[in-house]
């Protein structure tokens, strides 16, 4: 399958004040992203996460190593033209309202004007993005986030890159964020994310890469990585009065039942319920 992103042996070092003192952000990343894959990028801060984007992204050269994405080099202008972005913080023109500004980006972008008009209706629908006529300044955080996602998808790139997609964002609108970003899995556009969320991590993602002090610890499928050596996930559709029964069954077919617990959803989900929405942010 052919290689979007190409990382090999990327080592990125800051120079500080002191000429002695250096710090390594990257040291020996390799990783590879797939045409139509969704690939997560995890670690906690100082990981190296946010540096290797902007390598990918040609906003940094590596010190060391080769970075390439649909193999060329990042910084060349038909490579960028193929790329959305959406950076962890939101620089947005701020005397720019959110229609002028999905404009201007969306024509950088080379859509055609009619096309940009209709995918930016669609957007500001679905995102619930009130007065659009509205500068950008005066928005809040989230519905500035949510005029920085458009602008990242609006001219329906081949690679998609998302630092935290969902941060700053409420549950419906979260979920409509994620709805999207599914449509677009499905279409075949390549997503590499970034997120401190491991739950959409997991449930988004087709591969992850777990970056700790610039290096890769971990690299598989999400349930992969997660599975338990010797431990079964049994979901049965049973009343709460019910669990000693289950448990004894269980015991008595021979099975060493460490718990039974009562299944429980996510408060994210308890949240869009109580609103009257489905998972994916529209009306019920």
């Amino acid at each position: 399958m052919e290689e979007v992103v190409t990382v090999r042996n990327l080592r990125r070092i800051y120079k500080s004040l002191f000429p002695r003192v250096r710090v390594v952000a990257v040291d020996g990343v390799s990783f590879s992203v797939r045409r139509g894959e969704v690939f997560g990028l995890l670690g906690p801060n100082g990981s190296g996460k946010t540096t290797t984007l902007r390598v990918i992204l040609g906003l940094l050269e590596p010190t060391e190593g080769e970075v390439l994405v649909f193999g060329a080099s990042p910084r060349s202008r038909e490579v960028r033209r193929r790329i959305g972005y959406l950076p962890e913080k939101t620089p947005l023109w701020s005397y720019l309202n959110a229609w002028e500004t999905l404009t201007l980006l969306g024509r950088m972008s080379g859509v055609r004007a009619d096309v940009l008009k209709e995918r930016a209706k669609e957007l500001f629908a679905r995102l619930e993005l009130k007065a659009p006529s509205r500068r950008v300044g005066s928005y809040s955080k989230g519905m500035a986030r949510k005029v920085a996602f458009a602008q990242a998808i609006i001219a329906e790139p081949e690679l998609l890159i998302l630092d935290e997609p969902t941060g700053g964002l409420d549950p419906p609108s979260a979920a409509e964020v994620k709805r999207i970003l599914f449509e677009l899995k499905k279409k075949g556009t390549t997503m590499l994310i970034s997120s401190h969320i491991l739950a959409e991590i997991q449930q988004m993602c087709d591969r992850v890469v777990i970056l700790a002090d610039g290096k890769v610890r971990a690299e598989g499928h999400p349930e992969r990585l997660l599975e338990r050596e010797g431990f079964l996930r049994v979901v049965l559709k049973a009343a709460p009065q019910d669990k000693e029964r289950v448990l004894q069954v269980l015991q008595d077919a021979g099975f060493e039942v460490e718990r039974v617990e009562t299944d429980t959803v996510e408060l994210d989900s308890l949240f869009l319920r109580v609103l009257g929405r489905d998972v994916g942010g529209s009306g019920s």
